[in-house]
């Protein structure tokens, strides 16, 4: 399959969840794992020699909004836990 249509989809894909988690009436940390992790192996799937660019395209998005919004930078630990 076209790996930069993949990336592109990944950077989707993560903003997406991302945006869905930031929203105030969700509590659901659970769900936007297994949305993160669902995402990542399917990714992986499809071109598993670029595991690692769908694991950073996906996941960058949460320490991106963390440091945005409250100036969260422990939020980075998201990315080393992946």
């Amino acid at each position: 399959m076209n790996k930069p249509f993949l990336t592109l989809l990944a950077f989707c894909f993560g903003a997406a969840i991302t945006y869905v988690d930031s929203r105030p009436n969700w509590d659901d940390a659970g769900i936007s794992a297994l949305a993160i992790l669902a995402t990542c192996g399917v990714l992986s799937f499809l071109s598993p020699s670029r595991w690692w660019i769908w694991t950073i395209a996906v996941g960058l998005w949460i320490p991106i909004i963390g440091i945005a919004r409250t100036q969260n930078f422990a939020s980075i630990l998201a990315l080393v836990l992946k």
